[in-house]
């Protein structure tokens, strides 16, 4: 990577003379929007050329190691770590990636990369009230412009986060400490096991290292300055017993230092790392800490995502300072799921989304994880495919039930990495004998899984090869919809669930072959006839319950304006008036939550 043909030690020379420590204590940061478009268009050069990259709303770099070369491995991710990504600029070298109005993209990098794969097995999977440490020392300082306002802050964080855990008895999941005694005891003693970990207060680049102000035990105010890598002794041990957590140090310089700065410390041990480049202004880290710790929480964001959202509406200040820039957010797990048994599945560009179907039909999804759970204990050599038929009348909206069963898939079975894919069924095509029949079949999912529009010849080795191509590993569940069919293509779902078969018995020789698991929704009144001969059961929907709609009012009172009281009467009112129907239910619980009149 060159700027202007400079090398990778010249470019770090630059970027320490930029963060300089005495130059930051005089700097006020005013970085005019033109200076700004120069450093990200020559960012983008120098990543890109002249290519036409296709970039949408999540851009990731990954360094990549050298085997035999690891000096040269910590110069680079030294100089990546430190590089103001953010500014990247778009084709036209006119506007920010990050500040996009249309479509603004999340820009994150991986501080701490590996030689070889992760294990699968540690995709992020936060629960609806994640385990969270404050550290947030309340030390008095010389000056007002020293005090970093944390007991307000931590207040109003407070505020903002314990209604929520108090609504799922989860209290205790939030943890507050001043001193470093109290940060280690955390760990050491009550074996919390945070799965986020934030810092507020002062932190300050070394050139070597970093250091952060934490109270001295017993002396209420007083300063004690700890090393960063002290302090990530105690993560390396919540990584070892539990998953990576998520780290946000919002302080001064955390991502500053020439070499082993605070971000690429405790990205060996996090999943993922917030940080600051330069010295933060307090009232942006405020509001940044505020905004994103109620996303990644509450909503369900990824932290990426939080971050994007936060600078989609920073204020413009943010902006003509060149501030905004400086958050450095380094994704070493860049699968994130908000696993919802007491809220939603969020997805990564709508938080909470289309709340009101999601109420659910307990008693078929049930079947469905009991399919999905056996077909998983069986030995690999016996992978025939998990199949899902469910049937519904229109209005009991068998399509939606759909999006369910893959919530399912993802909160129900945390330690496997699922991939989702539509496959189209040519319904009304009539192949002259089998072997066109399983052709179409082949050709259908060879355009779901590669996106190749073109091709119009397959058989099940081309299947098996994408697959491979795409596959997740031994803990992967490949699962395909299908539908809305009719009873009437009964006969083509054997047919296509008897190829599926040959598939897997292929796919069952492969070191890394996925789980199989097949989803199809039919539209059918209760009175049609729907029979399969292959020993698959076909789920009836049903109307929704009134223990399930009184859940679904509970997980979501704050978004129907609802109080605890409430919940007994709404419920017998909504199943009264829709007698459980889903497309009625779902009605009125859009216009209970004024998203339609």
């Amino acid at each position: 990577m060159k700027f202007d043909n400079r090398s990778i030690p010249d470019v770090k020379a630059l970027l320490d003379s930029y963060l300089d420590d005495q130059f930051l204590d005089f700097n006020t940061w005013d970085l005019r929007i033109e200076e700004q478009r120069k450093i990200g268009k020559a960012l983008r050069h120098s990543l890109f050329g002249d290519a036409r990259v296709p970039i949408e709303s999540h851009l990731h770099i990954v360094p990549v190691l050298h085997p035999n070369d690891p000096s040269g491995n910590e110069d680079l991710l030294d100089i990546t770590c430190r590089v103001p990504w953010s500014m990247l600029t778009g084709r036209n070298d006119a506007n920010f990636l990050a500040l996009n109005f249309a479509m603004p993209v999340a820009i994150t990098f991986d501080a701490a990369p590996v030689l070889g794969a992760r294990p699968e097995s540690y995709d992020i999977r936060q629960p609806a009230a994640p385990r969270l440490l404050l550290v947030m020392p309340e030390v008095i300082q010389a000056g007002a412009a020293q005090d970093t306002g944390a007991k307000a802050h931590k207040e109003a964080l407070l505020n903002l986060l314990l209604p929520y855990y108090e609504g799922l008895n989860a209290k205790h999941n939030i943890e507050c400490v001043r001193t470093v005694e109290e940060y280690q005891n955390v760990f050491t003693r009550t074996l919390f096991y945070p799965e986020i970990i934030y810092f507020y207060g002062h932190g300050r680049s070394l050139g070597r290292g970093a250091i952060f102000e934490f109270e001295k035990a017993g002396r209420q105010g007083v300063s004690e300055w700890i090393q960063v890598d002290q302090i990530h002794n105690e993560i390396k041990k919540v990584e070892f017993a539990h998953r990576p957590p998520l780290v946000f140090f919002n302080a001064c310089q955390g991502a500053a230092a020439s070499q082993e700065s605070a971000l690429r410390t405790f990205a060996k041990s996090s999943s993922c790392v917030i940080a600051m480049r330069t010295v933060v202004r307090m009232d942006a880290s405020r509001t940044l800490a505020e905004n994103v710790l109620k996303s990644v929480i509450i909503d369900g964001f990824s932290p990426p995502i939080a971050v994007r959202e936060v600078l989609r509406n920073m204020p413009s200040t943010w902006m003509g300072s060149g501030h905004w820039a400086s958050i450095a957010v380094a994704a070493q797990f860049t699968n994130w799921t908000s696993l919802g048994t007491v809220r939603p599945v969020a997805e990564a560009n709508d938080a909470v989304g289309d709340f009101p179907s999601r109420v659910d039909r307990s008693e078929p999804l049930a079947k469905i994880e009991t399919i999905l759970q056996e077909n998983l204990n069986r030995e690999p050599a016996e992978k025939d495919p998990s199949v899902f038929l469910w049937s519904g009348a229109p209005d009991e909206m068998p399509v939606q039930f759909g999006q369910r069963t893959r919530d399912v898939i993802v909160e129900r079975f945390p330690s496997h990495r699922p991939l989702f894919f539509d496959v189209t069924l040519q319904q009304n095509a009539s192949p002259a004998n089998e072997r066109d029949l399983r052709n179409q079949f082949c050709v259908a999912i060879v355009k779901a899984l590669a996106n190749d529009l073109d091709i119009d010849m397959a058989n099940p080795g081309t299947v098996q090869s994408v697959i491979m191509n795409i596959s997740p590993g031994r803990k992967g569940i490949l699962a395909l919809s299908h539908g809305p069919l009719s009873a009437a293509h009964a006969g083509l779902v054997e047919a296509y669930v008897r190829l599926w078969r040959d598939i897997c018995g292929g796919l069952a020789t492969k070191e890394a072959g996925p789980r199989i698991a097949l989803a199809f929704g039919f539209e059918a009144d209760a009175t049609e006839p729907l029979a399969l001969s292959n020993g698959n059961d076909t789920i009836r929907l049903g109307s929704v319950s009134p223990a399930e709609i009184k859940t679904h009012l509970s997980r979501y009172r704050s978004y129907y304006y609802l109080s605890e009281s409430d919940l007994d009467a709404k419920t017998e009112h909504l199943s009264n008036k829709t007698s459980g129907v889903f497309l009625k239910l779902v009605g009125e619980l859009m216009q209970l939550a004024n998203l339609k009149t």
